[in-house]
């Protein structure tokens, strides 16, 4: 039981550590991306006004929360065989 306890927190700290790594990073890169969030944009509005999005959006709700949820099992498996618990 205590090992469980353990090893949650270890993860949690990893987690804050990573979380707090990537909010400080400051990356100095502008791009002119307009254009594509313009493009995008109507893109999105074509495809919304010819499917029927009251029932396909279900459908790419839960397409896009299993991908989320892998990726997020993913990383924490990751993160638990990275760590040096017996």
């Amino acid at each position: 039981m205590l090992s469980i306890i353990f090893k949650i927190l270890i993860i949690g700290v990893v987690v804050k550590l990573v979380l707090t790594a990537i909010g400080s990073l400051n990356i100095g890169i502008s791009l002119n991306v307009l254009p594509i969030v313009q493009t995008l944009s109507s893109f999105f509005s074509v495809i919304c006004y010819l499917l029927p999005m009251r029932y396909l959006a279900p459908l790419f709700v839960l397409v896009i929360s299993i991908q989320v949820f892998k990726i997020i099992i993913s990383i924490i498996r990751t993160i638990w065989d990275l760590l040096p618990i017996v």
